[in-house]
């Protein structure tokens, strides 16, 4: 699957042609405010998801929103877990079943995409925190130093968090 790049704001837009349950208050905070002028603001992400290929609008101004791109964010608009995993930088996980987006902040703009084991692996370095609000276990955090992070029995204690399996 691609990975995709927008802004908080196209964001909100894709979420909102989506119906979307929820939107990460980490996503929400990094958003103008689009309450003044909302109409400019959804033309400028419109347009832009547009250039992007993310969505189309056509001359009755129906918006259609490409599947594979909509497929991909269905783990952050109607997931049932979210972690974050900090290290050196800092990573949304968005999981809908066994479905795992991760999203990955880069200035204004938010990288998404889906992870191979490989990428959930290479985020099990260093010092790290892992944080998740799960619908059915509430909220939890674990603190990985760096030594710990060495035994594999914490790597795959650790990676099983993160895939909500234990």
């Amino acid at each position: 699957m691609r990975k995709i790049t927008v802004s908080a704001k196209e964001l909100y837009f894709l979420g909102k042609y989506l119906n979307a349950q929820y939107i990460d208050y980490s996503y929400i905070a990094m958003l103008p405010d689009i309450q003044r002028r909302y109409e400019i603001h959804e033309q400028e992400a419109l347009e832009s998801l547009e250039e992007k290929e993310i969505l189309e609008v056509d001359f009755s101004e129906n918006v259609e929103i490409d599947r594979e791109a909509a497929e991909l964010l269905k783990p952050v608009l109607f997931g049932d877990a979210e972690c974050v995993l900090e290290n050196e930088k800092r990573y949304h996980i968005h999981r809908l079943g066994s479905r795992i987006t991760i999203g990955e902040t880069d200035g204004n703009d938010i990288v998404f995409f889906e992870p191979t084991q490989k990428d959930l692996e290479a985020l099990l370095t260093g010092d790290l925190c892992i944080r998740c609000s799960e619908i059915k276990n509430g909220y939890f955090e674990f603190r990985y130093s760096a030594q710990q992070m060495k035994e594999k029995a914490n790597r795959n204690k650790a990676m099983s968090i993160l895939k909500g399996e234990g």
